[in-house]
């Protein structure tokens, strides 16, 4: 029959988790740059963050960007955060990342 040859969208399916995460003290006081490799077929970027210092912080959602690679402002210098990410695309959002520490400069 011919409704077997309808054209079919191309899906991706869900994403991997983001890899090679990494934060790293920026020039300015209070800003850390984080960052993943690029993953194809991402939407959108999930930043979140915690207090490392401090046992079963909660995660905070910090930012939602296009990017894979962003400045998060208005931290405290001498604490130690936690960083992951999560790519979201068609298929809805990806596993977190494994977590990347920085202390805020």
């Amino acid at each position: 029959s011919s409704a077997t040859s309808l054209p079919r969208a191309r899906t991706i399916g869900p994403l991997p988790r983001p890899e090679n995460v990494k934060a790293k003290m920026s020039r300015f006081p209070g800003i850390i740059k984080v960052s993943c490799g690029a993953i194809k077929g991402t939407q959108t970027y999930v930043y979140e963050y915690r207090l490392h210092d401090l046992p079963n912080q909660p995660w905070i959602q910090i930012k939602l960007s296009t990017k894979s690679r962003e400045e998060i402002p208005g931290l405290v210098s001498g604490q130690n955060y936690g960083f992951r990410m999560a790519a979201i695309g068609a298929a809805g959002q990806s596993p977190w990342s494994d977590e990347a520490v920085c202390m805020a400069p």
